[in-house]
Order: structure tokens, then sequence, then C-alpha cells
């Protein structure tokens, strides 16, 4: 398992909420923060794993 840390962010890319989470693939952590984003109504979120930030998207890309 790896280990996968997803920040929700407000429409000023601040920080609202953190989840760390753990799926064999990043793509399963991407499904998630997508998913998280929607349930929350947060206006975007990244996706990290360690150091490295593996995806940032918008609630317009979620939408459309």
């Amino acid at each position: 398992m790896a280990r996968f840390r997803v920040y929700l962010l407000d429409g000023k890319s601040r920080i609202v909420s953190v989840e760390d989470v753990e799926f064999e693939l990043s793509h399963e952590a991407l499904a998630f923060a997508r998913r998280l984003v929607a349930n929350r109504q947060s206006h975007a979120f990244e996706l990290w794993q360690g150091r490295d930030r593996l995806h940032k998207e918008g609630r317009t890309a979620l939408c459309g």
C-alpha cells in the first residue's frame, strides 16, 4: 500500500481539509480525491505522495 495525502482547497487555494489515505495505485487515490471534493463541495484538491504533488484539479474540471 502507498500513502497519499489529499488537500481540499477553497476558492482562494487555501487548505480547508486534509485526508491521509492508503491505496495500492495512484489512480485509486485520484478517484477517491475526486469523490471527496465532490461530497464536501470543496473548490479544488491536490493529491500528494510524499513530497511529490501528483495532481491538482478544480471543481470545474470535475463537473465537465
